[in-house]
């Protein structure tokens, strides 16, 4: 048997999703703010999944053109 096979049974983490748009520093603060108050300021894991969404329908008609290859490299240096 492996000796972390269960690890992750008795794991008591909790994962808080917290919208932060970097283009706006308000929100950059609440969020630092949010961590000082309800963490005393300390993050063990942080997780960045931002993206780009390039394909909107709403986005039709408004915005360039931009190959795939470039919406990934965009996604890929956000992160």
């Amino acid at each position: 048997e492996n000796e972390n096979e269960n690890e992750y049974a008795t794991c008591d983490a909790i994962a808080c999703p917290i919208p932060l748009d970097l283009t706006n520093p308000q929100t950059i603060q609440n969020v630092a703010n949010w961590v000082t108050n309800e963490y005393d300021g300390t993050l063990d894991v942080l997780i960045n999944n931002a993206a780009v969404c390039f394909n909107d329908p709403t986005l039709y008609g408004k915005v360039e053109y931009t190959p795939f290859e470039d919406q990934a490299d965009i996604t890929i240096r956000t992160n």
